[in-house]
């Protein structure tokens, strides 16, 4: 009688590695695949799965030091930027890049009527002067403040600058994929540089 083979996403050897972390008020997990497994088996809702890009470092931090991370900035509902800024620096090599990225969603047509004139230019800059408040003590940190799709600015972002790390946080608990938000979960099916996902312990 024949023995089955499992099938190939159920054999151990086609898992990533995931290295659990703690930092502050968030739970995180990273994992890494090497080139080619992109969407491939062992992925989590908590997670950040895409191609092995560029990695710095000593071996220090297991290895997974980057030199170029872009960290997404919302402002929605319990904002706090501070404790995904501060995962971003535990991801960076020395001398690493750090960008901080933060994407305007246009205001619906039927609101324009009702907005102050120079709304749009004020908000700008009073995002911008937030962003760059919270890079004061970062050597080398930018800030960007885009308009249009979240996810598309995003992956756009990254790959004109060239990043090999995004950290993007998830504000929607949840057990399944779906459950990382929208801009999370487009940002991770579609980057071509590591993604790390943070949400809320």
């Amino acid at each position: 009688m024949r023995m089955q083979q499992p099938a190939p996403w159920r054999r151990e050897a086609a898992l990533p590695r995931a290295t659990p972390r703690i930092s502050g008020q968030f739970a995180h997990l990273l994992v890494d695949l090497p080139a080619g497994q992109a969407g491939g088996a062992g992925r989590s809702w908590i997670a950040s799965f895409a191609p092995r890009c560029r990695l710095a470092g000593d071996g220090t931090n297991g290895g997974r030091m980057y030199s170029h991370l872009l960290v997404t900035v919302a402002y929605d509902k319990g904002h706090d930027a501070g404790p995904v800024l501060e995962i971003a620096r535990a991801l960076a090599a020395p001398g690493a890049k750090i960008t901080l990225i933060h994407v305007m969603e246009p205001a619906p047509v039927f609101a324009l009527d009702y907005l102050p004139e120079g709304w749009h230019d004020d908000m700008r800059a009073a995002i911008t002067a937030d962003l760059e408040a919270l890079t004061a003590d970062q050597p080398g940190a930018e800030v960007m403040v885009t308009e249009g799709d979240a996810a598309a600015e995003i992956l756009e972002a990254a790959r004109a600058g060239q990043a090999d790390c995004i950290v993007i946080a998830s504000h929607r608990p949840g057990t399944q994929g779906l459950h990382l938000g929208s801009t999370a979960t487009k940002v991770v099916g579609r980057a071509q540089c590591a993604v790390h996902v943070a949400r809320r312990a």
